[in-house]
């Protein structure tokens, strides 16, 4: 089993303000689905660039206009291109931390 840890400054990190202020009130939960879906399904060190954009907002609840929110993260550096469209921000936002099953 694997469970996420998010480290206390997330919601004032510079990178999720600026995604709220991108993408309205409650953005901040969008970069930790897109972690969770990552790890459930895991993504979490392979880059997602085969994956449709649209199927990585549908997995983080977007509703918005399509390709918003995909745009968003990696404007704000959650999918990071320099790294072949992997996840963004580990070790300084988030981990997976794995546990062995009780």
């Amino acid at each position: 089993m694997q469970r996420l840890i998010i480290y206390p400054e997330y919601f004032y990190h510079p990178n999720v303000l600026s995604l709220e202020i991108e993408m309205g009130y409650m953005a901040d939960i969008i970069p930790i689905r897109l972690w969770l879906w990552a790890i459930a399904f895991g993504y979490h060190n392979k880059s997602i660039s085969h994956i449709n954009p649209r199927y990585i907002e549908e997995a983080v609840r977007w509703e918005g206009d399509p390709n918003r929110c995909y745009k968003a993260l990696i404007g704000n550096g959650f999918i990071s291109k320099e790294n072949d469209y992997s996840l963004g921000f580990r070790d300084e936002l988030w981990d997976i931390d794995l546990m062995d099953d009780l």
